[in-house]
């Protein structure tokens, strides 16, 4: 999905680049928003499973239902994933040469 939204932004970070915006600052731009919805989705993730863990705790018999640690991980892991996921085209996009983008109109 990030490598889809980056390859639609091409010439928006071609003409960022071209006004002085340096590679960091591109990756720095394509990553922020990429861990921004990843935050946003793991807090609704982690709302949803104490809502729906509070209701399935009340069937479970001698079986604790929420393991802290475990959703720790997991969360640790997807947060992991989508910053390796962001950052591998965000560095691609970053060493793109404004006028690559700009002079195919």
């Amino acid at each position: 999905m990030v490598s889809f939204q980056i390859g639609r932004r091409k010439r928006e970070m071609g003409i960022r680049k071209a006004v002085g915006a340096t590679e960091r600052d591109l990756r720095r731009l394509v990553v922020g928003g990429a861990l921004r919805q990843t935050s946003i989705g793991i807090v609704l993730g982690l709302i949803t499973a104490i809502a729906v863990t509070r209701f399935l705790g009340e069937l479970l018999y001698g079986i604790e239902p929420m393991d802290r640690l475990t959703t720790l991980v997991a969360t640790v892991v997807i947060a992991a994933a989508a910053l390796v996921a962001s950052y591998v085209p965000a560095k691609r996009l970053s060493r793109i040469h404004p006028s690559d983008v700009l002079g195919s109109d």
